[in-house]
């Protein structure tokens, strides 16, 4: 058994461990190779994937040019306590886990492949730890064999629930921005879903970094949606969203094409208006919801208070138009206010509720 303490990979601070052509590396067991201060991990066209073995990036050097260049790892770790840029220089695949315990890696322009394997997966990605790129783009391929089930490939970033089972989907996630609607630039992340047969209505969850955010507002990010290669972009709006732990839920219609999604400001966020009823004083409102989504004739507003007041129910249009405000006299605890939505032309509408800083939650009406 070779030790895996092995002293050409362990080498000082920018320094490289490299081997040349008709080299190899003998290990049995379960070897880590840790790579502390070194500018590279470098076995040109070669693989490390033994059962269990880890490569494994530690120190706080600078060390710009650092990269590891490798077809095949089988487990990586990136420990870095400071100057933590990793720059992938060819196109690798992780066979079973890329930890992110500290420090970023960057893929700048290459691809960073997940195998197919459901346990090839990122672990531990964070606002302070994240996977950042230019051009490049991290890929997996998931085998969708049931109904319903919700799955997040690779933990790439995006959780797909199809309706349908899909089959064998690609999904790539991208680094860059769109113009996504005019003076709209979405966040500098974006995701490609390539399913192999129809997945039906679809539930979305998409995951972002607050250092993607690229000067959108957490609270008012929604979904955009693009058939045609980013040329042009529809806005899908958003069933629920959290900003502590950065997502986004939506439910799509179904599409066999190579769809494109990401997140920005939306355009159909209620604006204030001349319109707008008299200021409300902030209540506690811990959370509220409005269901059934889709609606036709009818849907309900279940508002959680912790204290007593008047508030207004606001509806607007895709706009941004007030159309709609219904005063409700709030008690303490749970409350359930019916909405009457017969008049409403079916489409896309917005309801916020007054007194409280939760944003405005979108209503489909079909009649």
């Amino acid at each position: 058994m070779v030790s895996s303490m092995l002293p050409l990979l362990a080498s000082s601070q920018g320094g490289m461990g490299a081997f040349g052509s008709g080299a190899y590396i003998v290990c049995s067991g379960a070897p880590t190779i840790t790579c502390y201060n070194s500018g590279f991990f470098e076995l040109q066209g070669a693989t490390f994937i033994p059962a269990q073995s880890l490569v494994k990036f530690t120190g706080n050097a600078a060390m710009s040019s650092s990269r590891f260049w490798c077809s095949n790892f089988y487990n990586v770790e990136v420990n870095k306590t400071s100057n933590n840029v990793r720059l992938l220089n060819n196109n690798c695949t992780i066979q079973n886990r890329l930890t992110l315990t500290s420090g970023t890696v960057n893929v700048g322009s290459k691809r960073l492949n997940f195998a197919t394997s459901p346990d090839a997966k990122i672990f531990n990605e964070q606002n302070t730890n994240p996977i950042t790129g230019t051009t490049g783009h991290l890929y997996k391929q998931y085998n969708f064999t049931a109904n319903g089930v919700a799955v997040l490939p690779g933990r790439l970033g995006i959780e797909i629930t199809p309706t349908t089972a899909c089959g064998l989907t690609t999904v790539r996630r991208y680094f860059t921005s769109f113009l996504v609607a005019p003076n709209i630039n979405s966040i500098k992340r974006y995701y490609s879903v390539d399913p192999a047969t129809a997945p039906g209505s679809t539930q979305l969850k998409l995951y972002y970094s607050d250092n993607e955010l690229n000067g959108n507002s957490e609270v008012q990010l929604s979904v955009y949606r693009s058939t045609d290669g980013g040329t042009t972009w529809t806005e899908m709006g958003w069933n629920s969203t959290d900003n502590t732990d950065n997502w986004v839920t939506v439910t799509v219609p179904s599409s066999t094409a190579n769809v494109l999604y990401t997140l920005a400001f939306s355009s159909y966020y209620p604006r204030e208006t001349t319109q707008d009823v008299a200021t409300i004083p902030t209540l506690d409102i811990q959370d509220w919801s409005i269901s059934p989504s889709p609606a036709d004739n009818s849907t309900n507003i279940r508002i959680t208070s912790q204290t007593e007041g008047l508030t207004n129910v606001q509806w607007y249009n895709s706009a941004g138009t007030l159309l709609l405000v219904d005063k409700v006299n709030l008690t303490k605890g749970e409350n359930t206010i019916p909405q009457n939505t017969a008049e409403l032309p079916s489409g896309m509408y917005f309801v916020k509720v007054e007194g409280t800083t939760l944003p405005a939650k979108p209503v489909q009406i079909t009649h």
